[in-house]
């Protein structure tokens, strides 16, 4: 299996008993969801992506957008168990952002075209070597499924956590 950033949206509720509960930390990362929760494997499009918006001018956004992608400044959900309830359970540490900064980064990245984010994805795509035939078409794609995600949690007031798995 392919390691890959793996988005997931919780209840602020849910984010506290995985702050405490390595078990429950444990069914976070094995993608045991309740209802109203989700989560979104968007691949190896985070680095794409923030270089896209950072591209069209929107530093604060790419800024932003990498702290949601497990970005160096974003808490962990559980201090005691970074990487899960037993070591190296993922390929990085659990970050999260809460409900607010999801809301704001929403806000931020729906007054962006999609189609322009996948246009300004630079750098050099070999077709055979992994890499999307049309990468500016997937990451359109990618930009607007990450969208939709948001934009649910933002609806239920969700926090997002995020790893590499």
């Amino acid at each position: 299996m392919a390691v890959s950033q793996l988005l997931a949206r919780i209840s602020p509720e849910r984010l506290v008993r995985c702050r405490e509960d390595r078990e429950e930390l444990g069914h976070l990362i094995a993608l045991e969801f309740d209802a109203s929760e989700d989560f979104i494997d968007v691949d190896w499009s985070p680095w794409g992506l923030r270089n896209a918006i950072k591209a069209l001018g929107k530093e604060d956004t790419a800024r932003r957008l990498a702290r949601l992608f497990s970005g160096d400044d974003a808490p962990l959900v559980n201090k005691d168990y970074p990487d899960g309830p037993n070591s190296f359970d993922v390929y990085s540490t659990i970050t999260y952002v809460g409900p607010e900064a999801v809301a704001e980064l929403y806000t931020e990245l729906e007054r962006l075209d999609p189609d322009a984010v996948g246009a300004a994805v630079t750098g050099t795509y070999e077709e055979g070597a992994g890499y999307p035939p049309n990468p500016a078409h997937a990451y359109a794609e990618t930009f607007r499924e990450l969208l939709a995600f948001l934009k649910q949690a933002v609806t239920a007031g969700q926090a997002v956590a995020a790893w590499w798995d």
